[in-house]
């Protein structure tokens, strides 16, 4: 199954992954070289077409370790108000981590386009089924 890259959600914000990738996010907890997976997926982009379907893709699995943990550049913040003697002079360091995708994995239904359709036509019959028991 090659997936070119996937469109995953983390900390709040969109991101766009594909195996061996790094990527720069907002600091998350965890120690340098830990392991973890993210579930779901907004959008996974193969050669032979893009799956959408939301069935499909919540079983989409990307897992990720965690490289290190940065500061970003300082930002100064200076306010002033003339005449009145009131200036502040404010700095700022944004916490980021450093991720590497290790792997895009997703369900056996996610081999072609065609048959992502297929197994998600049958999963949608499958909710009707239980929903009308």
């Amino acid at each position: 199954m090659a997936i070119d890259y996937a469109i995953v959600t983390i900390g709040g914000k969109q991101h766009r992954v594909s195996e061996g990738t790094e990527l720069l996010v907002d600091r998350l907890e965890g120690d340098v070289g830990k392991t973890f997976s993210l579930r779901g997926a907004q959008l996974v982009v193969k050669k032979d077409g893009v799956i959408t379907d939301p069935h499909l893709l919540a079983q989409v699995e990307i897992k990720a370790s965690i490289v290190e943990h940065l500061k970003g550049d300082k930002i100064i913040v200076f306010k002033y108000k003339p005449k009145k003697g009131y200036k502040r002079k404010i700095g700022h360091r944004q916490k980021h981590t450093l991720l590497k995708v290790e792997k895009i994995a997703g369900p056996e239904g996610l081999g072609t386009a065609e048959e992502a359709e297929e197994v998600a036509e049958v999963s949608k019959v499958r909710e009707l089924e239980e929903a009308e028991s």
